[in-house]
């Protein structure tokens, strides 16, 4: 894990000595030790020592769904390579003789271990916990929003394209503080009014949908929340076959919402609309 050291904050009208660009750590680069160019800023000053927790956090700001799968499969084999390890050594069995149980090398072991085989399957890893007497188990759970397709992309259009010009569209709007990765689809922003808008193209499974924005409706700020969901065939009989449970969550009608959106105004609660 990477450490990182704050550095006081010592503010002078000049660089100190020896602080400009150019000058090189660790003496001259004669006998073989390359140089090391520090970083500089728009005033000519070297400052070679930069806290790492800002640069962590400048690198974890642009990270994608991709990026945190990966990284969060790594740190998964890592924590069940020291589970593996530690149930072998409590059983006081040899790698050799896990080895031969899962029918693998000596070496797989103990890279598996160490969390040092980034490709290996779930199948070996829950083989390798088999053999020292544990059992391998997964979940997925929410963790921020899915990649959005084409269809949601031309829905929020579509949407936006109803409503009056006086709002100020901001998509993709964070939820909650540090770590929370969740977003609303979008926020229409005018004056005091801030209006959450959430975007379905197909509606599955309503209870799980309204559980969702049950949550993010509580520890999202907004004054008001509008489902978006495409106008299809599919799309209303499920409307209609869970009305109640739709009339309970958005209590204001599309009669109501449109000539309030359209007007730059807010809903008189919140709503549910098909586009």
């Amino acid at each position: 894990m990477t450490q990182s050291r704050t550095l006081p904050d010592r503010r002078r009208s000049q660089c100190p000595l020896g602080a400009h660009s150019g000058s090189r750590r660790g003496g001259s680069p004669r006998g073989g030790s390359p140089r090391v160019e520090s970083p500089t800023t728009p005033d000519g000053c070297v400052h070679p020592r930069i806290s790492a927790s800002r640069h962590d956090r400048r690198v974890a700001s642009r990270e994608g769904p991709a990026d945190r799968g990966r990284r969060r499969v790594r740190e998964l084999l890592v924590d069940m390579g020291r589970e593996a390890r530690n149930a072998r050594l409590e059983a006081g069995l040899s790698q050799r003789s896990v080895a031969r149980a899962a029918a693998m090398s000596r070496s797989s072991v103990s890279r598996i271990e160490r969390g040092r085989a980034p490709h290996a399957s779930l199948e070996r890893m829950a083989i390798v916990l088999a053999v020292v007497g544990l059992e391998l188990g997964a979940r997925a759970y929410p963790a921020g929003p899915p990649i959005r397709d084409v269809a949601h992309l031309r829905l929020l259009a579509r949407f936006r394209t109803r409503i009056g010009p006086g709002w100020r569209w901001r998509p993709e709007v964070p939820i909650g503080g540090t770590g929370d990765l969740r977003a609303w689809d979008g926020v229409l922003v005018r004056g005091g009014e801030v209006i959450a808008i959430e975007a379905e193209t197909r509606l599955h499974d309503v209870q799980a949908l309204l559980r969702r924005i049950a949550a993010k409706r509580r520890d999202g700020a907004a004054g008001r929340l509008v489902l978006v969901v495409a106008d299809t065939r599919t799309n209303r009989e499920v409307v209609r076959a869970a009305r109640p449970e739709f009339v309970a969550t958005f209590p204001a009608d599309a009669r109501s919402t449109w000539p309030a959106l359209v007007a730059g105004l807010p809903p008189p609660d919140d709503a549910l609309v098909l586009v």
